[in-house]
């Protein structure tokens, strides 16, 4: 019988050919287990990933659950993702560490080639051995194993997927082509959370003046006057309405009226403080909403207005004027309704005193 020599606790054991393939072959399948278990962890790990990604539209939610999965995918490493801007940089904007900032990355021309233009996935089992690495790469990654992915969203590159390990290791032909899978679904769910934030920003502006809306109005007043409520500060509205604007579509003809309401818009947001808001309301009607300003400064705006859009250079022939009525936080009421009905009562006010004039409640 075949025996092969042991040396075990100082003395020197004989075991059988046969039990050393079985003690092989058990330490072969442990092995296999684990690389087994470890591979089903991930696949189950991609699956939940595709599944949060379905419920969230957001961006920033996007970018959160993919450097969270994929970190706990890949235990013992960090997860960075970078986006790919118009100049061609990758600027890293998640990462699975805690304090994180924002960072460019500077990954040099071969493996900024092979990841924008090849779409393909780049394993380093050694940034110090890697002679394609740039300095400030290295500096950021010094002496780890790193495994980049590109994020494709309609065929075009749109950032990247980092997998830091500290340990030095091989990343196996499994886990690139997991890592791709997964980059995969995370530029379809940011190119689908790119378009529908669009959408919904698109959603609060007034199509012919670029200003808010009357939907984007309620929202930011509501939240204007919650924050004047908490802050003990003042709040004011000012409602403007342009003048006989019947009689100028009437006469001039609507794309007249159109570049009234435009240059009106322009006029005001001009005329404004940064902090300040304006919103068409409907028709030729506005609102300016003014955080911290009280009724006497509110009104003192709406004249500002109200002489600047008199004064202004318009079509040969063509005069246009406006009215305005002006409504405080807390004296004229202590919610967004009161405050509007107290506004429109001025301008009506405005309009029945003979117009081209500013009131308050």
């Amino acid at each position: 019988m075949l025996v092969l020599a042991m040396y075990s606790g100082g003395y020197l054991s004989l075991l059988p050919l046969e039990v050393v393939w079985i003690l092989l072959v058990s330490a072969l399948a442990t092995w296999l287990a684990r690389g087994h278990r470890q591979m089903e962890s991930r696949f189950l790990a991609l699956y939940r990933l595709g599944h949060l990604f379905s419920s969230t539209l957001r961006e920033s939610q996007v970018l959160e659950i993919s450097v969270r999965e994929l970190a706990a995918s890949w235990p013992g490493c960090n997860c960075y993702v970078a986006k790919l801007n118009s100049s061609g940089e990758f600027s890293v904007v998640a990462s699975s560490r805690q304090n994180f900032s924002d960072f460019k990355l500077d990954l040099g021309n071969v493996i900024t080639t092979k990841l924008v233009e090849e779409k393909e996935p780049v394993a380093i089992k050694n940034t110090l051995r890697d002679k394609c690495l740039t300095s400030d790469f290295l500096n950021r990654f010094y002496l780890k194993s790193v495994l980049l992915a590109p994020v494709v969203a309609q065929g075009r590159t749109t950032g990247l997927v980092l997998i830091e390990s500290s340990k030095i290791r091989e990343f196996n032909h499994y886990e690139m082509n997991l890592i791709m899978l997964a980059s995969s679904q995370m530029g379809i769910c940011l190119e689908n959370a790119r378009l529908y934030e669009r959408m919904e920003e698109l959603a609060r502006y007034d199509e012919l003046t670029g200003i808010y809306n009357r939907r984007a109005f309620h929202e930011v007043a509501e939240a204007e006057l919650g924050q004047s409520q908490r802050k003990n500060i003042r709040l004011s509205l000012v409602m403007v309405d342009i003048d006989h604007f019947k009689q100028i579509n009437d006469h001039w003809g609507h794309q007249v009226g159109d570049q009234v309401l435009i240059q009106l818009a322009e006029l005001m947001k001009q005329t404004l403080r940064a902090d300040d808001s304006v919103c068409r309301f409907g028709g030729e009607e506005f609102v300016i909403i003014l955080p911290g300003a009280d009724c006497s400064t509110a009104l003192q705006v709406a004249e500002r207005i109200r002489r600047a859009v008199e004064g202004a250079n318009w079509r040969d022939g063509l005069k246009v004027t406006v009215s305005a009525g002006v409504a405080s936080y807390p004296e004229n009421g202590d919610n967004l309704t009161e405050l509007m009905k107290n506004a429109d009562r001025a301008l009506y006010q405005a309009k029945s005193g003979g117009r081209n004039q500013a009131r308050r409640t």
